[in-house]
C-alpha cells in the first residue's frame, strides 16, 4: 500500500512540474502576446482556486512592480525581465506559472506562488517571483523527499 502511494505521489508530482514547466522542446521567441493578454489568460485559468482561497486578481502593475523589484539576478537575467517590462510582451519562451504545492520538513503546504518564467534553453529558466502566499499546511504522509532522495 504504501508502495503504491509512493508511486502515485511521485507521479502527481512529475504531472505538475510538467504542467508548470510546459513541454517547450525548443526556445521560441517568434510568438509574442502582450502582458495584459497573458494576466488575462492566466487570471481566467486559475479564478475558481483563487476566488476560493479569497486571493485577489494578478495585475499587470504587480507583474512590472515584481520585475523592478527583484534584485540579485545576473545583467543577462535582468535585461530579458527589464525587456517585458518596457515592451509589456511576452514572447514565446516567457510564461506566468503558478504553483499550488509545496512539500518540505515533512509537510505539504498549500501556496499560491505565481513566478514569471523565461526558458533560456532547454535547461535553464530565469524566474521573477511576482507572487507567494502560503495558504494552509499539513503532515505530509509519507514524507516525499524520502521519496524523491535516491537510495
Amino acid at each position: 500500500m504504501a508502495n503504491k502511494m509512493n508511486l502515485m505521489l511521485s507521479l502527481a508530482l512529475v504531472l505538475v512540474c510538467t504542467w508548470a514547466l510546459g513541454d517547450d522542446s525548443q526556445v521560441s521567441t517568434a510568438r509574442q502576446i502582450t502582458l495584459e493578454r497573458a494576466i488575462l489568460d492566466f487570471n481566467e485559468d486559475s479564478d475558481v482556486d483563487r476566488e476560493r482561497f479569497g486571493l485577489s486578481r494578478l495585475t499587470e502593475n504587480e507583474v512590472l512592480a515584481a520585475i523592478r523589484g527583484t534584485t540579485g539576478m545576473d545583467a543577462e537575467d535582468y535585461k530579458l525581465f527589464t525587456e517585458i517590462a518596457e515592451s509589456k510582451k511576452l514572447s514565446g519562451n516567457a510564461k506566468l506559472l503558478l504553483f499550488r504545492r509545496h512539500f518540505a520538513n515533512g509537510y505539504k503546504s498549500s501556496v499560491w506562488n505565481i513566478v514569471l518564467s523565461i526558458k533560456k534553453n532547454d535547461k535553464d529558466h530565469a524566474r521573477v517571483e511576482v507572487r507567494s502566499q502560503y495558504l494552509s499546511t499539513e503532515k505530509d504522509v509519507p514524507n516525499l523527499s524520502a521519496i524523491l532522495s535516491p537510495k
